[in-house]
């Protein structure tokens, strides 16, 4: 059994939904010490704000097989902080690099870790002058969190085609595009967490649009939609081919006419929308929980 900090900001008001304790949990899962450092939390206050946390003092007094730091862009004041965590490997996992490269490599540099793990492939140069070992790992989606506790017959789900999310004018526009073809779209709003999964359980084909396709992030909802037995329609261009066997677990479109081609193609073949949806789930119960990325971390890290 492994002693394990996990050092992550999380979400206020989600406790028990962010990628941290998503992660946290999953050593859990496999039978390890867990601890969780909220850095974010410890500044706000306690109320509500994960009660599992140790204080700094407990953390600098205790001494781990592995620290893991995730989600670390709150500045100089919490690299000097953890800087000073005893462990036996320090490691980083980065999702959203493209969103602050610089910020959040400066700040790395400064914490000599071990190895560092990105969700981004496009990121790898930068990376590697910030530890000796780099590996690309991608999100993931929980088999408790992201999958319903009755997943819905594909056939009797209520939509036919959806995108779940903000009403970004990109995708106000694509679902309009869709009905305009005669087609069963749906942009569905305001639904987070329990709600987001079950809009997700009850839609037979997931359409995902990213506004930041290309920066080479796949994004949450590709992973959480494999875990909802969606058939999941995804924008291309973020190797997404590295990870996914595209027209068997999932399909990709690259314009606007590819995207209706397919959404007609699945419209007139409930039974292909079906076995795509079967094989992602498949596939992402066998490669894509956040289990399996505890377990790939351990053994990249040989502990």
């Amino acid at each position: 059994m492994l002693r394990i900090l996990v050092s992550y900001r999380g979400i206020p008001d989600s406790p028990g939904w962010a990628t941290g304790d998503l992660v946290a949990n999953a050593f859990r899962a496999l039978g390890h010490d867990v601890s969780v450092y909220g850095y974010y939390y410890q500044k706000r206050g306690p109320d509500g704000m994960l009660p599992k946390s140790l204080s700094y003092d407990e953390v600098i007094r205790q001494q781990f097989d592995l620290a893991l730091y995730m989600e670390m862009n709150d500045g100089d004041a919490q690299y000097a902080e953890l800087k000073n965590v005893k462990a036996r490997v320090r490691a980083y996992w980065d999702f959203d690099v493209s969103y602050h490269p610089k910020f959040t490599l400066a700040n790395i540099r400064h914490m000599k870790f071990d190895h560092i793990f990105y969700a981004n492939p496009d990121f790898a140069n930068l990376f590697q002058m910030c530890a000796p070992r780099i590996s690309v790992l991608p999100y993931a989606f929980c088999s408790l969190k992201h999958v319903p506790k009755r997943v819905i017959p594909f056939r009797e789900r209520k939509y036919k085609f959806a995108i779940i999310g903000s009403p970004w004018e990109e995708r106000v526009k694509i679902v309009e595009t869709l009905q305009k073809e005669g087609l069963d779209a749906h942009l569905i709003t305001n639904k987070f967490r329990e709600e987001y999964i079950e809009a997700l359980n009850d839609t037979q084909v997931s359409i995902n649009y990213n506004v930041n396709t290309g920066r080479g992030l796949l994004v949450m909802r590709v992973w959480e939609s494999l875990g909802t037995h969606t058939c999941l329609l995804t924008n291309g261009g973020d190797h997404i081919e590295d990870f996914l066997t595209i027209s068997n677990d999932c399909l990709v479109y690259n314009n606007d006419p590819e995207l209706i081609d397919l959404c007609h193609k699945l419209n007139d073949d409930l039974g292909l929308a079906e076995k795509i949806a079967r094989s992602g789930y498949t596939q992402g119960h066998l490669l894509h929980t956040y289990n399996m990325r505890a377990m790939q971390i351990l053994d990249v890290l040989d502990l």
